[in-house]
Order: structure tokens, then sequence, then C-alpha cells
């Protein structure tokens, strides 16, 4: 068994604080109207309104606790277009227009991982259309399982993604497709002393370079109340693509995920949610392409399998003003328990956290979550809920 790894949990003020810090180091005192930070309801702390006023940029601090990469620091600088508040959702009563947003961001990390990248997210024609484009370059230094033994690898290269979707009529629903290409070469470390001088294949292991291109189907449909922080409403998801070497690729194989969050306002001060998400493929799949159990507390890419099913249930309470507190416990199932039935399995996750109202007017909310996995101890900083991609 792995050796957990012990992270002290910060305050929740922490994150706040940092991102306070931030918008400092990146707007001139002489040009920063504290006003814009203090809520004109409550008198709180609140991001709202310079979001507003300065059309939309909040330069968001990433920490970066994934165990699979270690402890790094990274910046996303997020640019917010149009009218941002006030203007309702034609085609959802319940829900505001959401606004379009343009990122570039950047990190590094502990074990030697970075990434940087940029892309947009466009709700456009009264979010009659949904938009998302992004192309980054990354250098992950990463575990891959062979079972229970870990085989560590380098994987350096760029992504490509393109997705769009289209509203069907004034319904909730939305049905499109999207491209997605990856470029990289994948190095397996410690095998070059192990291999003989004539070992015919040994650039396998020591450089194997490889391309995978996508082209999918998407089905949507979005019931929320807010893209940030859902209190009420539903959110699914189903997406079927055929990777091919007729588009670009070295790997013919098809990936299927479909997945369901619903949100629930128990009480005035208490909020249920519910995740449930299912991830296959099938064909000739890189070793890097195959899903793997997505919670809080495991590391990524720790267990891998042809099919997935991560099960979640988390409750958030209001408990002080803009303070909530929120728990939460998890299930992963691989291929094998699938098949077999098996939920005696040692995939469990659980926690809680803390999150904070940081911007009323968007019902966007920060804060910590610390979660126990099967092997691992982990914290992480969240803006927005934590399901949200």
């Amino acid at each position: 068994m792995t050796t957990a790894r012990r992270r002290t949990r910060p305050r929740s003020w922490f994150t706040i604080a940092l991102i306070c810090c931030t918008i400092v180091l990146t707007n001139p005192a002489s040009a920063m109207d504290w006003k814009l930070f203090k809520d004109s309801e409550d008198g709180a702390f609140d991001m709202s309104d310079f979001l507003m006023t300065k059309g939309g940029f909040m330069p968001a601090p990433i920490i970066i606790t994934e165990p699979a990469v270690g402890t790094g620091l990274g910046l996303a600088a997020v640019f917010y277009h149009g009218n941002l508040i006030g203007r309702q959702n034609p085609n959802n009563p319940e829900q505001q227009l959401p606004p379009s947003m343009t990122v570039a961001t950047g990190g590094y990390t502990s074990n030697g991982t970075w990434f940087a990248g940029g892309g947009h997210v466009g709700h456009w024609k009264q979010d009659s259309i949904r938009y998302v484009g992004f192309v980054g370059l990354m250098n992950l230094n990463i575990d891959f399982y062979a079972g229970q033994l870990p085989l560590a690898f380098n994987i350096d290269g760029g992504f490509l993604l393109q997705q769009i979707k289209f509203r069907l009529g004034k319904s909730k629903f939305f049905v499109g497709g999207k491209w997605i290409y990856f470029d990289s070469t994948s190095t397996f470390k410690g095998f070059e002393d192990l291999l003989p001088p004539d070992w015919p294949n040994g650039d396998v292991l020591t450089g194997f370079k490889s391309r995978n291109s996508g082209l999918g189907m998407v089905g949507y449909y979005d019931g929320r109340d807010n893209i940030f922080t859902p209190n009420i409403g539903q959110e699914a998801d189903l997406e079927l693509t055929r990777y091919d070497e007729s588009i670009g690729g070295d790997f013919d194989y098809w990936y299927a995920h479909a997945q369901v969050l619903s949100f629930h306002k128990l009480h005035e001060q208490f909020f249920l949610g519910l995740r449930l998400e299912g991830v296959a493929v099938d064909g000739d799949v890189p070793f890097y392409g195959y899903p793997f159990v997505q919670l809080r507390g495991v590391p990524a890419m720790r267990y891998q399998d042809e099919r997935i099913l991560n099960l979640e249930v988390e409750g958030r309470w209001q408990f002080w003003k803009r303070w909530s507190l929120v728990g939460f416990v998890g299930k992963g199932l691989t291929d094998g328990d699938i098949r077999r039935f098996d939920y005696d399995d040692n995939i469990v996750t659980y926690g809680g956290g803390f999150r904070y109202l940081i911007a009323r007017k968007f019902n966007m909310h920060v804060g910590i979550d610390v979660a126990r996995g099967p092997e691992e101890t982990a914290w992480y900083l969240q803006m927005g809920h934590a399901w949200a991609r």
C-alpha cells in the first residue's frame, strides 16, 4: 500500500486573502476603488461589483494540490464578457444568462509538471449557442498503475479542444459536436538501464510518440439555477466520441461518457447535490486514454479500467451569513467491480470543507476541501462548485 501523504488544512480565510493579494498585485493601488469590494446589502467583502466595473477581469490564483502531480502554483486570468448581471435567460426563467469567458492560464508543480494554455467559453445568441475552445501545452509527470504496480512516466505534448452545442428551440436541451486532438511523446522512467543494448523496441518505453484525434457527438441538458454554485436544478451530458486514424490519430477506439448532476434545496440553509458519472472505452486505446476514478481524495489515473462509475453526494449548510460548511462522500467502481457487482471494493472517499460567498450577484462560492481516499489525504482549493468543469 502506498504511504499516505498528509497535508495540513489551511484556514478558509487563506483562499480569500490569496485572491485579494492577486488583485492588488495586478491592479495599481492608485487605480483601485476599494468600495467595489464592499457589498451594498450586507457590507461584507464581495467581488461582484469589481467584476462588473472592471469589465469582468478576475485574476484567479491556482493552488494545485492534486496528489498525482504534487503541490504547485498557477494563475488564471479570467475575462468575463458583456453585461454580466441582471439578464434573465429567456430559455430558463430560473437562470440568469451565463457570461462568456476568456481564460489564459499556467502553472507548475513540485514534481516538475507544468502546463500553459488559453481558451474561450462562449454563450452566444441569448445562450442559444454554447462554445468551448481551448489550446494548451503540458509536460506531465505522473504514475501509470499496472494493477498495484506504479510506473512513473512523463507525457509531453500539446492539445486542442473545439466544442459547440445548439439549443433545441426554447428548451433546456442542447445537441452538438466536438473535436479533440492530442500530440504527445510518452516516456516511461527507470527502464533505460533495464533494457539490453540490442533491445529492438526500446524507444517504445523511452520515447513513444503518438497522436490522438477524435470527433464526437454531444447531448446536454442544463436546468440549473446558476452555473457557478447551483442550488437547485439538474445538469446532464452524454458524449460519444470516435478516435480514428482517418482523422489524424494513431488509435482506433470509442469513448462514451454520461453524467447526471442533481441539486436540491432541502431547507432555507441546506442544499444537497448528487452526482452519477459513467465512462467507457472500447478498441485500441492508448494507455493514457483509459478512464479513471475521479473523486476528491483519489489521485488522477490511480484506478483505471475500460469502464468506470463515479458516485458522489455533497451537502452544504449555510450556517452564518456568507459562510457554509460542506461534507461529501464518494464511491468509485472499476470494470471488474461493475461486472461482478463487487460493491465491497475500497474505493471510497469522504471529507469536508468551507465555503465563502465571494460574489453574491454571481452566487460564486470559494473555499477549501479536505478529502480522505483509500491511500491519500489531500486538500483542494475550490472556486465555484467542486463538480463544475
